[in-house]
């Protein structure tokens, strides 16, 4: 299963842009990671993302997708590639495709320990190709039966 949270900022406002009859928003979130054993013990990882939606998003939902605002998303990690023409070099970059934002309130995730962390869902129409939890679920149950030896892993 490819399934992927990613919890952090956005490093830039989303753009948005539309594609045949759906809308695209694009955006790349900041996530901070504990390195034990390097000097100076933090880490970033830049990751961008997009979210297909049917409908044009409203602006009261971008207003909350600006730089430096905190967002939760949950998708598949995809890898696309690119050549460059002149030196033939192969490029990739990892990207998340979202079936899942949520965006939280200003500071809430500096105070996570409280029980009232306020956050808002998306309500975005769901059209990338991702499957349902309900629908992953359902296939998770008809395998439960395959002998260990048949598993890839």
């Amino acid at each position: 299963m490819n399934n992927i949270s990613i919890v952090g900022r956005l490093t830039k406002d989303v753009t948005i842009a539309q594609v045949g009859e759906s809308w695209v928003i694009r955006g790349t979130v900041a996530d901070n990671y504990y390195k034990p054993k390097a000097e100076d013990k933090t880490g970033v990882n830049f990751v961008g993302f997009s979210r297909f939606v049917r409908n044009e998003p409203q602006e009261n939902f971008l207003s909350r997708l600006k730089k430096g605002s905190s967002i939760a998303i949950v998708g598949r990690l995809e890898v696309n590639e690119r050549k460059d023409e002149k030196t033939g070099t192969t490029y990739q970059n990892l990207s998340v495709l979202v079936n899942d934002m949520t965006t939280f309130s200003p500071g809430s995730l500096e105070n996570s320990n409280s029980d009232h962390t306020h956050s808002e869902t998306t309500t975005t129409a769901h059209t990338s190709p991702v499957q349902s939890e309900a629908s992953m679920a359902a296939a998770v149950t008809e395998t439960d039966d395959v002998a260990e030896e048949e598993l890839p892993f």
